[in-house]
C-alpha cells in the first residue's frame, strides 16, 4: 500500500513511464532540437522539416489502448484501484483521446479534468495548467489522490500518482 502524509503534504507517489521506438514515425517532427547543430536553421522551416508528423488513425489507436494499461499497471502496481483516484488528468493534446480513454476505464466525467476546449494543446504545460485550474474551481482537495496521464513523440507514454 501507499503510506498516506499528513494533510498539506503534496507528494508524487509513484511514477510509472514506457517507451517504444518501434512507433517513433507515428508522432514525430522530422528536424530542430539537439540532434542539429544550429539547432534550427531556415532551411528546416522552409521545406516544412519542422512541422510535426502525426499519423492520426494510429496514433488515436495507441493512445486509447496504452494509456488505460499505463494507469492500470500504475494503480495495481501500488495496491490501489480506480475509485482511489479523485481525479484524473490526460495530457490535454486530443479530446477525443481523452474521451475515449475515460471511456475505456469506466470514468464517470467528475473525476476527469479537460480544459483543451479553451486552450488547445499547450504541450509540456497541459496537466500543469489543468492541476491549478482543478484546484482553482475546488475540485480537488487535499489528500486527493490524482493520476496524470501522458502519451507523446517517440513513442513515449505513462502516468503520476500524486497526492495533493
Amino acid at each position: 500500500g501507499v503510506a498516506h502524509q499528513p494533510v498539506g503534504h503534496v507528494e508524487v507517489v509513484d511514477v510509472l513511464l514506457h517507451t517504444d521506438g518501434a512507433f517513433y514515425d507515428r508522432l514525430m517532427v522530422n528536424a530542430g532540437g539537439s540532434a542539429e547543430r544550429p539547432y534550427f536553421q531556415p532551411a528546416m522551416y522552409e521545406d516544412g522539416r519542422t512541422v510535426p508528423i502525426v499519423q492520426g488513425r494510429e496514433v488515436f489507436r495507441l493512445a486509447v489502448t496504452l494509456m488505460p494499461e499505463v494507469v492500470l499497471e500504475l494503480l495495481k502496481r501500488n495496491g490501489l484501484g480506480l475509485d482511489d483516484v479523485a481525479l484524473t488528468t490526460f495530457h490535454q493534446a486530443n479530446l477525443r483521446i481523452n474521451e475515449a480513454v475515460q471511456k475505456r476505464l469506466g470514468l464517470p466525467d467528475e473525476r476527469v479534468f479537460n480544459n483543451i476546449q479553451r486552450y488547445g494543446n499547450t504541450t509540456a504545460a497541459t496537466i500543469p495548467i489543468a492541476l491549478h485550474e482543478a484546484i482553482g474551481q475546488g475540485r480537488v482537495k487535499r489528500g486527493d489522490l490524482l493520476c496524470f496521464v501522458g502519451l507523446g513523440s517517440g513513442l513515449n507514454w505513462g502516468a503520476v500518482l500524486y497526492r495533493y
